[in-house]
């Protein structure tokens, strides 16, 4: 995706026909237009449209000037190593240049380890705020992505950076956001190389909330200006904006689409987007976790729900959750479970959509043109960027207008008419989503039928065995036919969500604790049973091998250090170095010990330091050894295997 700048509309970056305001001024001689954006989209202008639900919490301390935030922020860390620097702004600020290291799939073999060697990129002018997310461990689903912060399997590509040039923690103006809404009535959701779109009405279905639903949040903290019933007007083209993409995509395979929002009751065939206004804590907006935690707490946390959301905060561009589940059946998690996508205000108008489009579960790691971060690589499309995870860019859709087109190839992620035998006959395809409104022809489509309300039955022999280092459970199958998987619980906290299978190990546990485990069964509809009775284990101490070994060698002008890395058990670690050298009695050298972070657990400097360490649980451990040229030195290592 790639910004562009057009004139007469100076300071406005446009994303197709979609704007960011790039300036904190106000356009000259442009008012807000609220009554013709409201007209061009046909919705009302009534701004006190809507619910609202609060939450308490405490006052945080004020945010510091504009001038204190942008000296005391983290600078943009260099390139990763083998990649060229951005040379083209992008809508997430990221280059659409090639790596020089990879070329499109032939470095996606290999592309999940690198993610996991790399730390993330903390840059939080462009929103690239890490907190509230979890590197994901080795083996999990979200393996070299993220998981949200208590929420196991929830994965997430991380935050999408905003444009060059923009600093998310200056939030919009009001008239700002008018304007961007204006431009985006006016272009009627985005123009591509298929041709544009008029912003209509929403699309009615049932009773308006009934059955699979995206859900529309205004979310502004407690200790913020409360803008709802000014922005909402463009808040609603916004969202239809959205829907226009979904509605473009569809059509040039001759189909229909809209996204399902939770509506008004139609009145003669009409209806209109139901935005919540959601007041959460003072601090729950500073990070993703917390403001996903914060709308849980108040019941925004139904699992037939995408909660697309508008945040009116300083924080991010947007960031979103998914599911790794390539199935192409209706029961693939990312079908059956909620999702959030969070947009923060400088990037209202675009974030939002392609936020979406990762809740309802693109692009899966295995498409055509993934990228390990849940991204494409063949350019232009809402959802291809160069994402960090070491692919280059491809240009198969020259025009550059489709930075708003969904899945430009129809190859990846999304397409109504896949041919029999393609990746997305296949796999998962987004076009098949009940989240979606869905038809043949022309005119507002048809529901998807509405899921049943009878959950399961509670999953019965539950039992927990202790092993070392591990709780293993077993459970019987339940018989449903719609049945989808498994809620697992750990001390009354959700521990896991998997597929239809009965064995479950547990790893993530410190040896000698007592953990309860129970077990709910879902189905397709996204009903959950009752908690079937609970089973208790105490994990056992892993059995480990006290290894010796000695590793020596000297120092040159080149060369006046060394590190070796172990990877040890829990126990006891005892490093120490004897160093000789002609023409010294007692030479020096430094002995440092650190961890897979590079914090320094311990350190001493003589003829023969030592250093020794406990190692809580399984860990990579680094011994440092570092003096001067034509120093010999000789390292002996003592540790837990």
């Amino acid at each position: 995706m790639r910004f562009v700048r057009r004139a007469p509309l100076a300071g406005l970056l446009l994303l197709g026909g979609a704007a960011v305001i790039a300036s904190t001024q106000p356009m000259p001689g442009l008012t807000t237009g609220v009554s013709r954006i409201s007209a061009a989209a046909g919705m009302t202008s009534d701004r006190s449209a809507g619910t609202s639900v609060q939450a308490t919490g405490t006052a945080r301390q004020a945010a510091p000037t504009r001038a204190a935030a942008a000296t005391s922020a983290t600078s943009p860390t260099a390139p990763t190593p083998g990649s060229t620097p951005a040379t083209t702004p992008a809508a997430d600020g990221h280059d659409h240049s090639a790596p020089a290291d990879a070329t499109g799939a032939a470095a996606a073999g290999s592309a999940v380890a690198q993610a996991m060697q790399r730390r993330p990129i903390e840059d939080p002018p462009r929103g690239l705020v890490h907190a509230g997310l979890i590197p994901a461990a080795a083996g999990t689903p979200c393996e070299g992505g993220f998981e949200l912060r208590g929420h196991p399997g929830w994965c997430s590509h991380g935050p999408d950076s905003a444009p060059a040039g923009i600093d998310v923690r200056e939030p919009m103006t009001s008239e700002e956001i008018a304007q961007s809404a204006e431009v985006a009535a006016a272009a009627g959701g985005g123009t591509t190389s298929t041709g544009g779109t008029t912003l209509g009405q929403f699309i009615c279905g049932g009773d308006g909330e009934a059955g699979p639903r995206v859900q529309a949040l205004y979310v502004v903290a407690a200790d913020r200006t409360d803008r709802y019933s000014t922005v909402l007007p463009d808040l609603k083209t916004f969202a239809l904006t959205a829907d226009a993409t979904y509605a473009r995509a569809a059509a040039v395979g001759g189909q229909v689409r809209h996204l399902r929002f939770v509506t008004t009751a139609p009145v003669n065939g009409s209806c209109d987007v139901s935005f919540t206004k959601v007041i959460i804590p003072a601090a729950a907006d500073d990070d993703f976790g917390g403001t996903v935690d914060a709308l849980a707490a108040l019941g925004y946390n139904r699992t037939d729900r995408k909660y697309m959301i508008w945040a009116d905060a300083a924080v991010y561009c947007g960031v979103g959750t998914l599911r790794t589940d390539t199935r192409p059946t209706q029961d693939n998690q990312n079908n059956v479970y909620n999702g959030y996508g969070r947009s923060d205000t400088r990037c209202w108008n675009y974030a939002e959509t392609h936020e979406l489009t990762h809740t309802l579960g693109a692009s899966q790691r295995n498409a055509p043109h993934a990228t390990v971060n849940y991204h494409c690589y063949d350019e232009y499309d809402l959802l291809c960027y160069s994402d960090g995870s070491g692919i280059s860019m491809v240009i198969t859709c020259p025009n550059s207008a489709d930075n708003r087109e969904l899945d430009c190839n129809k190859d990846d992620y999304f397409n109504v008419a896949p041919a029999p035998g393609s990746y997305l006959a296949l796999n998962w395809n987004l076009a098949n989503s009940r989240y979606l409104w869905s038809g043949t022809g022309t005119g507002t489509g048809t529901p998807p039928p509405t899921p049943d309300g009878t959950p399961p039955v509670a999953p019965t022999g539950l039992v927990a065995t202790a092993g070392p280092g591990k709780a293993t459970l077993t459970w019987a199958a339940n018989t449903e036919t719609d049945l989808s998987g498994y809620v697992i619980t750990r001390n009354g906290a959700v521990l896991s969500r998997i597929g239809k299978v009965t064995t479950y190990t547990d790893t993530a546990v410190v040896p000698g604790t007592t953990y309860t485990y129970t077990i709910a069964a879902t189905d397709n509809s996204g009903n959950v049973s009752p908690a079937s009775p609970s089973a208790s284990a105490v994990p056992e101490m892993v059995p480990s091998v006290t290894t010796s070994e000695s590793v020596s060698g000297s120092f040159t002008q080149k060369s006046t250090s060394t590190v070796v890395t172990r990877t040890v058990a829990i126990g006891d670690t005892f490093a120490k170095v004897t160093a000789s050298a002609k023409g010294q009695r007692a030479p020096q050298v430094t002995l440092t010990l650190v961890d897979s972070a590079g914090i320094v657990l311990a350190q001493q400097t003589g003829s023969a330091p030592s250093v020794s360490y406990r190692a809580d649980a399984a860990m990579a451990l680094s011994w440092k050894v570092s003096g001067s040229a034509g120093t010999s030195w000789s390292l002996a290592l003592t540790y837990q295997k």
